[in-house]
């Protein structure tokens, strides 16, 4: 019997992406019930799907609160659900082509833990992100309140022709 491997790294990863703040997590497969449930509860995933066509997979992810939805995958079945989760990260080292064209982030080496390293380096950068657009508004109001006024200004500064 032919048998995808849990990876090794996938309960350490998940615990870390719950650390980072991820609130639920799902397993969305094609595999029958029966496999599928083990490996879910040995995980500690939140929710499973199992028997999911492309089409059914779709359609879970279109319907998920809250936002934004992150999908991991690796195979050729994933490319439409990556395509259309808020980000798609394709495991590219042993996935399919098309699951890494439809993904926004393709993670190279076969490590799944850099999925947790991909979500705090997006988690950061939207940090600094905001910090610099309120530093940015900071200082532009203070300029504003500080500079002289108009009337202060270049004109006034003119000899009057008398």
């Amino acid at each position: 019997m032919l048998r995808d491997e849990v990876r090794a790294d996938a309960a350490a990863t998940l615990r870390v992406l719950g650390e980072l703040g991820i609130q639920r997590t799902l397993m969305v497969t094609g595999d029958v019930e029966a496999t599928a449930r083990p490996i879910a509860a040995g995980l500690g995933i939140d929710e499973l799907h199992a028997e999911c066509l492309p089409e059914d997979k779709v359609r879970i992810v279109r319907e998920l609160q809250p936002r934004p939805v992150v999908m991991v995958g690796d195979g050729v079945n994933d490319a439409p659900v990556l395509a259309v989760s808020d980000v798609g990260i394709a495991m590219g080292a042993r996935g399919s082509t098309a699951a890494s064209e439809s993904a926004d982030v393709v993670i190279m080496l076969d490590d799944v833990a850099r999925v947790a390293r991909a979500v705090s380096i997006g988690q950061r950068t939207v940090r600094v992100a905001l910090q610099s657009i309120w530093m940015g508004i900071i200082i532009s109001v203070c300029l504003l309140y500080t500079s002289p006024s108009p009337r202060d200004g270049l004109l006034s500064r003119m000899p009057s022709s008398a």
